[in-house]
Order: C-alpha cells, then sequence, then structure tokens
C-alpha cells in the first residue's frame, strides 16, 4: 500500500509538471520574453533590412517558422547575434522564442485586424492602389492570425488568459520603444 501511494504521488507530480510545461506561454518565459525585448529591438534598430516577401506558412513546425524568417529577412550575423541574446535571456531556441512571440502577440493581432476592417468599412473613397494594399495587409494580418490560432493548445489559451496583464505589459513596451522609433525619425 505504501508503494502505491508513492507511485501515485510521483504520477501525479509528473502529469501536473507536464501539464504546467505543456505551453510555451509560461510567466518565467513571459518575464525572459520581456527582459529581451529592449535588446533585441536596439539590434533589429541597428540593421538595415528590406521588407521581404516573407508569409506564414499553415503549420505548427516553429522550428520551421523560425528558420524561414531568419532566411527572408535576416543575415547571418544578425541571426548569430539575435540567438546570443536569447540564449542570453533564457531561451533554448529560435524556434522557441518565435512560437512564444507569435502566441503572446495573437490579442494585439486580434485588435489590429478588428481596426483594419472597421478602416476598410468607414473609409470607401481610398484610391483603388491604398483599398488593394490595405486589403492585402488585411489578408497577411488574419492568414497570421488563423495560423496562430491552430496552433493553440487548450493550455495556451488559459496561459493567455491567465498572464493576459504581463503580455500588456511586454506590448505596451514594444509599443513604447516603436514610438520611440519614430519620434526619432520625425526629429530628423
Amino acid at each position: 500500500m505504501h508503494n502505491l501511494i508513492k507511485t501515485t504521488l510521483l504520477v501525479t507530480g509528473i502529469v501536473a509538471f507536464s501539464c504546467q510545461a505543456a505551453s510555451v506561454i509560461t510567466l518565467e518565459n513571459l518575464d525572459r520574453y520581456h527582459a529581451s525585448f529592449p535588446a533585441i529591438h536596439q539590434l533589429e534598430q541597428q540593421v538595415e533590412r528590406e521588407l521581404s516577401d516573407w508569409q506564414p506558412r499553415a503549420h505548427c513546425n516553429w522550428q520551421q517558422h523560425y528558420q524561414s524568417i531568419q532566411q527572408a529577412e535576416h543575415s547571418a550575423d544578425f541571426t548569430s547575434r539575435f540567438e546570443a541574446i536569447i540564449n542570453q535571456h533564457g531561451f533554448k531556441s529560435g524556434a522557441q522564442y518565435t512560437e512564444l512571440s507569435a502566441k503572446i502577440t495573437l490579442p494585439w493581432l486580434e485588435e489590429v485586424i478588428a481596426i483594419y476592417n472597421q478602416q476598410l468599412q468607414n473609409n470607401p473613397g481610398r484610391s483603388a492602389e491604398l483599398q488593394q494594399d490595405f486589403t492585402q495587409q488585411l489578408a497577411m494580418l488574419t492568414q497570421t492570425r488563423e495560423i496562430i490560432l491552430s496552433c493553440l493548445s487548450d493550455d495556451d489559451k488559459a496561459a493567455l488568459k491567465q498572464h493576459q496583464q504581463k503580455i500588456t505589459d511586454i506590448m505596451t513596451t514594444m509599443l513604447q520603444l516603436d514610438q520611440g522609433d519614430d519620434e526619432q525619425v520625425d526629429e530628423q
């Protein structure tokens, strides 16, 4: 009986731990992400890059997503510097960072899509070229959202709700850094 209780406790502990680790969206990873973002943002500001025609692919292989983004948008030097930053902040791989990035931007992405839809409905007088550009951007955002949604586990959905405030704090930091960049461009 004593061994049965020990075994039951051990199995319960393993199941609880594995359920807890089922989502990449953990408070520890969010803290790492938040701490790493200023350094990554600074790195991105140091690198001039062309806008690529990278398109998200409909799969949940985060390693492939990471590699395709790096190949389409970044040099080998940027990638090695980026990986050094995320490793310094405790991420196991670029794939893990990419998965976390994608999943935590979902609430923001949904807000942006709603704004785009509202803009399309409320501003029918745009030029055909601008309307087409807007529609293409909306399609890309919608496709990205659908891919992320298809990759969310129940644990991810619960973690998004549980850590909503932390995710909002991260998005606020990102927006503040981007606004600072816009102000520097305006001053020049």
